[in-house]
């Protein structure tokens, strides 16, 4: 049986100065969902940069993108702090009945929360940002 995929990939000239492309691939191969940002959002401070800190910074956040923590139940973790948009608030609610769902979140954009979640009856995918 063919699952679902998540990737996370980094094009660019070096590690600090690339992008950072997310996608999630069904089993049929359909991209569900895909993302698109400067890796230097991934940096947690303001200011100038420091490549070798904030190299280290960001390969540490690559490795982890998809640790356990970043998944949960919609009714758990951090999506109590996501804004879904009106016209998803219907298939969200489907979401958080069924028992099976999970929401992938991740922060960018300076501790801009973004979240995912898939309903696999409905075959739609909601996207939600918050604080």
């Amino acid at each position: 049986m063919n699952k679902d995929t998540m990737q996370v990939t980094v094009n660019g000239e070096s590690l600090l100065t690339g992008q950072v492309y997310l996608k999630v691939v069904s089993h049929t191969g359909k991209v569900m969902y895909w993302d698109r940002f400067p890796v230097t959002e991934l940096i947690e401070h303001d200011g100038p940069i420091d490549p070798g800190k904030d190299e280290e910074q960001v390969r540490d956040q690559l490795n982890h993108f998809f640790a356990s923590t970043h998944f949960a139940h919609p009714r758990t973790g951090d999506t109590d702090q996501l804004t879904v948009p009106d016209s998803a608030r219907s298939t969200w609610a489907f979401i958080e009945r069924d028992p099976k769902a999970t929401v992938f979140s991740y922060r960018v954009r300076k501790n801009s929360l973004t979240g995912i979640a898939y309903s696999q009856q409905l075959k739609k995918v909601v996207a939600s940002t918050g604080q």
